[in-house]
């Protein structure tokens, strides 16, 4: 009962998926690894309805019915421990699964996956192309992370590092529902910065040229040139999973700054600590783990809305057999 089967007619591939592939400590660490052996992988997927167990049920009541288009959050909970039940902060359950990383849950890069019946299933919103719907995970990733920001629309100005899917997500969720005061992409290679235009970035910066040159200081000085103020960015988000990425972070923040953290790390950073709060600058830290309540609805108006990039972002495709 409540279990749906999909036939899969798309599905995406993460980062933590190449990071499965290739080896990283989150994944992979000591007898306790967290990713299980022998599962399909996948988890930004979607597909049409072709089995429904008796009672199953979108996330908003909604009967799920043979030949619906149908998508999975990533995660599912075990919707008992206090994080699920009592502080609605599902996305921290003590004893989740996530598709493609646990044997309970098989990913979408097969001909069919089975949602189990603690899944958090929505329907798929019209208005997304097919080909627009494999983005619907990241997106809502890039949603979530910016919500965590707290952006103080029309003053703050935002500094996200990354240009990949989920820093350019990240980017459109501020730019089209947070509307910050400036928005400014960080990267290392240029076609991505002139996609981060696209996705809303009002100046974007390749900090491995002049005259920045991987320097921090540089970097911050060309805030405080341009804003005319003594400080750096009110905001930084962190999204390329590269641990340089992490001081340079603290660097360019003002005092009493934000720092989110939301990249996925195949090695352990080093940083300053005290610049945190015994040093001097007071700067406040979240981390942005998945996406969450109603995000993935979020990130569907706005891949319907047309103002998603989606051939700049969707750089190569490959059928099953191939990949």
């Amino acid at each position: 009962p409540g279990e749906v089967v999909i036939k899969s007619l798309g599905c995406g591939i993460c980062a933590s998926d190449v990071h499965c592939w290739g080896g990283a400590p989150l994944f992979w660490a000591g007898e306790e690894q967290w990713v299980q052996r022998n599962v399909v992988t996948g988890h930004e997927f979607y597909g049409t309805v072709v089995e429904v167990g008796e009672g199953a049920k979108t996330v908003r009541g909604e009967t799920i019915k043979v030949g619906d288009r149908i998508t999975s959050e990533q995660i599912v909970p075990c919707l008992a421990c206090p994080y699920c039940n009592k502080l609605d902060h599902y996305t921290v359950c003590k004893e989740y699964d996530i598709y493609g990383f646990r044997t309970r849950v098989d990913g979408g890069m097969a001909e069919y996956v089975k949602f189990p019946k603690e899944a958090r299933n929505y329907l798929v919103n019209p208005k997304v192309s097919p080909k627009a719907q494999v983005l619907i995970e990241p997106l809502s990733i890039g949603v979530h992370a910016a919500e965590r920001a707290k952006v103080i629309a029309g003053e703050s100005v935002v500094v996200v590092a990354g240009c990949g899917p989920i820093g350019l997500f990240i980017m459109l969720s501020l730019k089209h529902r947070h509307n910050p005061k400036k928005l400014i992409a960080l990267d290392t290679i240029d076609w991505k910065l002139e996609v981060a235009k696209k996705c809303g970035a009002d100046e974007a910066w390749n900090i491995s040229k002049s005259p920045f040159d991987f320097k921090s200081c540089n970097i911050r000085d060309k805030i405080e040139k341009m804003e005319g103020r003594g400080y750096g960015c009110d905001i930084y988000i962190e999204a390329t999973g590269h641990p340089s990425a992490v001081q340079q972070g603290i660097d360019i923040l003002s005092h009493c700054g934000t720092y989110v953290s939301v990249g996925v790390f195949s090695k352990k950073a080093s940083v300053d600590w005290t610049e945190f709060g015994g040093g001097k600058n007071e700067i406040t830290i979240y981390g942005a783990h998945l996406s969450d309540n109603m995000a993935y609805e979020k990130a569907m108006e706005l891949l319907a809305s047309g103002k998603v990039p989606v051939d700049d972002i969707i750089t190569h495709e490959y059928s099953l057999e191939n990949w």
